[in-house]
């Protein structure tokens, strides 16, 4: 263990190490010798034993893509990771933003008086600002033209190119059309399911239907109850914060303008993915039981992510409740314990046929590059077991490792 000292007004950090100093008074004391009239205002907090992911999974992983009991989740690291290294977004650029990136451009859009970095980096709280003071513009149309750039990334490529098409569900809380643009470029058919914000639909979800040999599309908004496609044979975008699209034309619906972006969008969102009825198709929540998570590019430090994960948690992490002192256990890899299992459990086990086991057997995955000790504990705590890995690495990984999944 060892101590973590922070000053308030700046990202420094000083490591002092449990052998120099035993409780707050003493680290106190060791931080006023070295800097003597420079200790004010100023925070001790202990610092954890730092976790360090294992290897990443790849057989597990790759027999759970074999047997179609997965769903990738798209975080925002993933439409990130296709940037050269080291460039930061400007309009126009070949890629897309970050959500500090496009936060601080429609800060400068709409003159946000901002007193720290924090302010301009929010994307939610600065698009909230940017539709209030700005009520005659329209923030659908700026959005349209900063995401009619980028292109597929490498984990948009290996999805799009799984023998497993057609008959897929892929999640993303994404506002980008790249998975779209993937799966058209490999001529694959797909359904795409986006939650309503507009007032008119509030509840219901969007569905557009696979394109024709023309290249349009018919959508049609529906009840989350009522939308059913056969997943073995389909394959499905499921779009929970919306989507934003250069080409405003999409059918004979506005698709591309429903989307979940400032501070009130969310309350609303929130509220209702964990109200009655659910807005999650249930047909996506029976498929959610049946299989396996592998999240892409997330990170917990994302408030909104976390309520959506605890929307999930009973899909997820269906023991939670049941064995608290296991769910508490902590490993050096941060790999969530898997629950005990009783000698009647086991019997039944081998009666079981395969391809039927519990849900609780099930393990999740997070591929995460660089994650912090944070994000390690709160994934484990989640039944997800979090590994380090570059998404760009990662599907030429899965590529190497298994080509029969792929032409």
């Amino acid at each position: 263990m060892s101590w973590k000292v922070t000053w308030r007004d700046t990202a420094d950090t000083y490591v002092i190490k449990k052998e120099e100093a035993t409780t707050e008074l003493k680290v106190l004391e060791v931080i006023e010798k070295r800097l003597k009239d420079k200790v004010r205002d100023i925070s001790v907090t202990m610092q954890p034993p730092q976790l360090t992911p294992g290897g990443v999974p790849f057989p597990d992983i790759i027999s759970a893509f074999r047997e179609k009991k997965v769903v990738p989740f798209l975080g925002a690291g993933v439409p990130f990771s296709g940037r050269p290294e080291g460039a930061d977004w400007r309009q126009g650029a070949s890629f897309l933003p970050s959500g500090a990136e496009l936060a601080r451009h429609l800060a400068f859009l709409c003159n946000l008086p901002a007193w720290s970095i924090r302010d301009t980096d929010n994307l939610a709280r600065v698009a909230s600002y940017y539709t209030i003071s700005n009520p005659n513009s329209d923030l659908t149309e700026e959005l349209r033209t900063i995401f009619a750039g980028g292109s597929p990334t490498g984990v948009h490529q290996m999805l799009a190119e799984l023998k497993l098409h057609p008959g897929m569900l892929i999640v993303t809380t994404n506002y980008d059309t790249l998975m779209e643009q993937a799966l058209d470029a490999k001529g694959v058919p797909y359904y795409v399911v986006i939650h309503c914000t507009d007032i008119g639909h509030l509840g219901s979800v969007l569905v557009q239907k696979p394109k024709k040999q023309d290249g349009t599309s018919e959508s049609e908004f529906i009840e989350p109850k009522d939308f059913f496609v056969d997943l073995k044979t389909t394959t499905v975008i499921y779009k929970m914060h919306g989507s934003i699209s250069g080409n405003a034309k999409q059918g004979s619906k506005s698709f591309f303008g429903n989307f979940v972006i400032t501070e009130e969008d969310y309350v609303a969102f929130l509220s209702r993915i964990s109200s009655a009825p659910p807005v999650v198709p249930s047909l996506f929540r029976t498929h959610f039981g049946r299989c396996s998570f592998l999240f892409l590019g997330y990170s917990l430090e994302d408030w909104n992510v976390r309520v959506i994960l605890d929307s999930l948690n009973d899909v997820i992490n269906p023991n939670a409740n049941r064995d608290s002192s296991a769910a508490r256990q902590l490993t050096r890899t941060g790999d969530p314990p898997l629950p005990p299992t009783s000698p009647v459990a086991k019997e039944l086990k081998l009666q079981t046929p395969t391809g039927q086991e519990s849900r609780a057997s099930r393990r999740h995955w997070a591929i995460q590059h660089q994650p912090s000790s944070y994000d390690i504990e709160v994934w484990r705590g989640r039944n997800v077991v979090i590994r380090n890995m570059d998404l760009n690495v990662f599907p030429r990984e899965l590529r190497t490792r298994a080509p029969d999944l792929f032409p």
